[in-house]
């Protein structure tokens, strides 16, 4: 699946995705939930960030691999293809609080916290992957 004009074209779609569904996001003015009915509010908005920070984080590294070798897209896919879904996990169970933080006697990480840093956390383990991965490969095949 690691052809230029497919990831080139996922990324656009990624990213076209994640515009449509920040603009969605605004459930109380596109009518999907009753005007006072802040339970669906809540989890509309909180379904719809993640997916959209998911989509505006994935797309331009798929933008970047398309044009590096697919030994590095294949590194950087089995890293993504095991993260992804086990931040997911961690942002969907994590509870919805007021006002939380990451660190240590600040009180409990919200959704939004826990989602920033395992996105601070995949954006830098995929920098390094797709570095290192580019290093060896150049190196493999200079003579």
């Amino acid at each position: 699946m690691h052809s230029k004009r497919n990831l080139i074209i996922i990324a656009v779609i990624l990213f076209a995705l994640a515009i449509v569904l920040m603009l969605y996001a605004q459930a109380k003015y596109v009518g999907i939930c009753a005007p006072r009915d802040w339970g669906c509010l809540d989890t509309l908005d909180s379904i719809v960030i993640v997916v959209s920070s998911l989509f505006l984080i994935l797309s331009p590294f798929l933008l970047i691999l398309a044009f590096l070798h697919k030994e590095t897209f294949n590194v950087w896919f089995k890293f993504a293809r095991i993260y992804v879904p086990i931040s997911f996990v961690l942002v969907a169970i994590t509870p919805s609080g007021s006002g939380g933080s990451m660190f240590i006697g600040l009180g409990e990480p919200d959704k939004g916290s826990v989602a920033w840093l395992l996105g601070v956390i995949f954006v830098i383990t995929s920098l390094i992957l797709i570095i290192r991965s580019h290093r060896r490969v150049k190196r493999q095949q200079t003579p």
